[in-house]
């Protein structure tokens, strides 16, 4: 995130974050998540 974000060419702007998770057991080596957070294409 801290290195492709910046120069992805979008930027994060105001709104609801949302975190899922696919199961309670982070252990499992199949554990899946996600983070999903709002972004709008960077103004130039």
């Amino acid at each position: 995130y801290s290195e492709w974000f910046p120069s992805s060419g979008y930027e994060a702007v105001e709104g609801p974050e949302i975190l899922w998770n696919e199961s309670p057991d982070t252990g499992n080596p199949k554990y899946r998540s996600e983070i999903w957070i709002p972004v709008k294409k960077k103004d130039y």
